[in-house]
């Protein structure tokens, strides 16, 4: 069963329009509000000593990235 999840990104201003298009084509929020639950509190730890962070040099590249 596939779950989903709601997930943040930081993009680059010049490559934020051509990010949120598909986005909310998909009706996935770009920000949330609440208190990180343990599992995302630990990713969030993980994500600010670089491990797990990806770089993309265009839309296409994050896409494939994450598998979109």
């Amino acid at each position: 069963m596939t779950k989903e999840v709601p997930t943040s990104a930081k993009v680059e201003d010049d490559l934020h329009d051509e990010f949120r298009a598909p986005a909310n084509e998909r009706n996935y929020p770009t920000a949330c509000n609440e208190i990180p639950n343990t599992l995302t509190a630990k990713a969030i730890a993980k994500s600010r000593k670089g491990e797990g962070v990806f770089t993309a040099t265009s839309t296409s590249n994050l896409y494939k990235q994450l598998g979109i």
